[in-house]
């Protein structure tokens, strides 16, 4: 066994496995390309009818590759007679999340939500654990820091055209057709979605190709910090034009990615940026000096983060918010619903992807919307996957972070970039045609845009949407790489300031998500644990490299274990996500067998409510929109309502679609039957509003049947309660927006109609 950095994969057993692993290397870049450049939903969301899957099986998919791709390295390197392994930690972290990961699927409601999530997550910190492996070499190393730039320079020109064009555009096209953008989203005319939908649009919320700034301004940091470090060192380490080249390129990738971040508005990455800012000048101006008082930083850094969390509990427990405006008044109600959630099951979580299922519960009443996640990194791990599952992915980044720092104060002054060389011709142009080709394959692909009728509208919405982006990446990554040719090659490591500024994005992006969501984004998880790996990569001195000859046993275990892995991530998670979201999509585009499709889908994918829930939709509007009612349809809605409640019985909607199904039932039945029907009514409403309890809409609804079935006290307290949510509501509108005019979200005549009927019932 041979510990230190002296062994590169470059000079291992065989020219095969190196182009084996230089395969797996571009197939996860392009992995990383498509995400970065496509707003991806692991958990369903809006059904696209001009898909070719369902939004959750493309996502499972890029998780898929990546997850296959690092089992089948595993594979081959221990198939073959000498391995070559370098231990990261990252394997620690894996180790601790996924068992935890396996309890929380085992206690989640919406079980297939659960193992997709956990899919997700692992995915990415799968493949980081290969790109340790694989990114031996430095000129491997600069080729995925090349590619990294030049997503940078994409997301950037998306946001500028954002800015300066398409939300204009959006605008004025919401404005002549409202109905349609409302369709899209799934928001009724005058509701407190289309409200939100219009404060989001006319607030012009630059959000590049994710779903939010604040997402995108995850992605810039890693990117303009990963830039900014070896800016530093080409600066540092300048010799002749060659080196001025390479100086020029990568400063002009930095520059961009921070401009992007600043087009971007996102408050929260920009505070963290000014923190990673201060960090990384320390590191490259005092590094050699704060290191001989390492000791005394690590225990001022833990007592500060100790005192950070402590002065905030206490000021969120004495004032009922966080400094800082609304958006922190509503963040403290998703961290209180958050840990009311985790009180609930603080040992196994939730479940991964459960946190919008069971967030309705815990919701305080007058918060104006229910979230999906609680805008908190550490928050959301631990309330869905428990202590285990949060400690399993920090350790996973914390020791790489560790052993950067433990390994700063060993760097020779001298090292820098000046050394290195471009990556190889052959490899570099490779890697450009495949990004390249998925981008301008895959994405038209996965956004199934409708390009419109006329050819100068599809040759252009064609050209912004696909080809230009294209175009951006391969000048900004040909640039850099070219420039990078003429540097003389050596076996010289990274510098300080590549390791600083890799660091530094990573703990930029922990701090700014500290009161976001944006991590858990695909495109943002998978590129920072690939900055992970990076960071590990870059440092030498941080490498732990084993050569060895495994036993027999050793290696069939290994060989066995992610063979296994690998068959039950296909059989639970990648093949009946697929199956059953492509049945779903050919039911959206054939009204003939819509239902049919839907319950073929149903029973491909045993565990998923979707398929269900969506028939039993689709019944419903089959009943409304037939010439005579029939029964019969509205008994095989509410079996398939039935059905979804069985696959995830936390979800209060399907509850409230039960309700709606027998409430129609009711409208046509005999009085003795239409009783019946609207008990069972007011049954599934109870229930919907035991798992919603802060839903005015739900009490609202439930007072109307009880009613109608002579449950006055019921009633009473029904309609009282919705009056007191809608009366908490206003306030916290009138705090949130000051001057602005209230908008209902129980809707100002049903207001008033509570109002008066608990009024008329007191009497009684």
């Amino acid at each position: 066994m041979t510990r230190g950095g002296a062994v590169h994969i470059t000079q291992k057993d065989s020219k095969a496995f190196e182009r084996f692993e230089a395969l797996l290397l571009i197939v996860c870049l392009c992995v990383l390309a498509v995400r970065a450049t496509y707003i991806e939903s692991p958990h369903g969301g809006l059904l696209n009818p001009a898909q070719f899957l369902t939004n959750e099986a493309f996502s499972v998919l890029l998780s898929g590759v990546l997850i296959l791709a690092a089992a089948a390295w595993f594979v081959a390197g221990f198939c073959r007679r000498t391995v070559v392994y370098r231990f990261s930690g990252i394997e620690w972290g894996l180790a601790l999340f996924l068992p935890a990961a396996v309890v929380a699927v085992a206690a989640a409601s919406n079980k297939r939500a659960a193992i997709n999530d956990m899919a997700t997550l692992i995915a990415p910190m799968a493949a980081a654990v290969m790109l340790v492996q694989i990114l031996g070499s430095q000129h491997r190393l600069k080729l995925v820091l090349f590619v990294i730039f030049a997503l940078g320079a994409v997301t950037t020109w998306q946001c500028a055209d954002q800015f300066f064009t398409s939300n204009a555009e959006m605008i004025a096209d919401y404005e002549s057709d409202p109905q349609k953008h409302l369709e899209v989203i799934g928001a009724e005319p005058g509701s407190f979605e289309q409200m939100l939908y219009e404060h989001r649009l006319y607030g012009k919320d630059i959000r590049g190709f994710l779903t939010t700034s604040n997402s995108t301004g995850s992605l810039l940091l890693l990117v303009a910090f990963a830039a900014t470090g070896l800016a530093a060192d080409c600066i540092r380490a300048r010799r002749g034009r060659s080196s001025d080249a390479l100086t020029a390129c990568v400063a002009l990738a930095a520059a961009i990615a921070w401009v992007g971040l600043i087009i971007v508005r996102s408050r929260g990455a920009l505070g963290a940026a000014v923190v990673g800012i201060v960090l990384f000048a320390a590191a490259i101006g005092f590094g050699r000096r704060l290191w001989r008082f390492r000791v005394v930083l690590w225990v001022l850094c833990i007592v500060g983060i100790v005192a950070a969390v402590a002065g905030v509990t206490a000021y969120g427990m004495r004032h009922d918010t966080l400094p800082g405006g609304a958006s922190m008044l509503v963040r403290w109600q998703y961290w209180k619903g958050a840990m009311a959630m985790y009180a609930d099951k603080p040992l196994a979580g939730a479940g991964g992807g459960n946190f919008a299922v069971l967030y309705p519960h815990y919701k305080i009443a007058a918060a104006p919307e229910t979230v999906s996640d609680p805008h908190n990194f550490l928050l959301s791990l631990l309330s869905q996957y428990g202590p285990a599952g949060l400690m399993g992915f920090l350790a996973g980044f914390a020791v790489v972070l560790y052993r950067a720092v433990a390994s700063a104060g060993r760097f020779d002054a001298s090292e820098g970039v000046h050394g290195q060389a471009g990556p190889s011709g052959r490899l570099a142009m490779a890697t450009l045609a495949a990004t390249g080709s998925a981008m301008l394959m895959l994405r038209p692909l996965l956004n199934a845009v409708d390009l419109g009728d006329r050819i100068d509208v599809k040759i252009y919405v064609m050209l912004v949407l696909y080809i230009v982006p294209v175009v951006v990446f391969g000048v900004v990554f040909t640039l850099v790489w070219f420039s990078s040719r003429t540097v003389a090659a050596s076996p010289q490591q990274c510098g300080r300031g590549l390791a600083a500024g890799l660091f530094c994005g990573i703990a930029a992006v922990a701090i700014h998500n500290v009161i976001d969501f944006a991590i858990f984004e695909p495109a943002v998880l998978t590129l920072f644990w690939t900055i992970v790996a990076c960071l590990f990569a870059a440092d030498s001195h941080a490498r732990t490299v084993a050569v060895f000859v495994p036993a027999r046993p050793l290696r069939l275990a290994m060989i066995g274990v992610t063979a296994i892995l690998a068959v039950a991530f296909l059989a639970f998670s990648l093949m009946p996500t697929v199956k059953a979201g492509r049945l779903t999509q050919q039911a959206l585009q054939d009204g003939f067998s819509t239902t049919t499709l839907l319950n073929q889908a149903a029973k491909v994918d045993a565990l998923s409510p979707m398929a269900s829930s969506t028939a039993g939709k689709a019944y419903l509007r089959r009943y409304a929109d037939g010439p005579s009612p029939n029964a019969a349809i509205l008994e095989r809605a509410a079996d398939c309502f039935r059905e979804a409640i069985a696959r995830d019985p936390a979800n209060f909607r399907h509850y409230e679609k039960l309700g709606q199904v027998y409430e129609t039932m009711a409208d046509r039945a005999s009085s003795d039957r239409r009783r019946k029907h609207l008990e069972a009514a007011f049954a599934a409403l109870s229930e919907a509003v035991q798992r919603y309890p802060g839903s005015d809409r739900l009490h609202l609804k439930s007072a109307g049947i009880a009613e109608a079935v002579d449950r006055n006290e019921a009633a009473i307290m029904h309609y009282r309660r919705a009056i007191e949510i809608e009366d908490a509501y206003r306030r916290q509108f009138a705090t949130m927006y000051p001057g602005r005019q209230l908008f209902s979200r129980l809707g100002e005549s049903n207001y008033q109609l509570a109002k008066a009927r608990l009024a008329e019932l007191e009497r009684e």
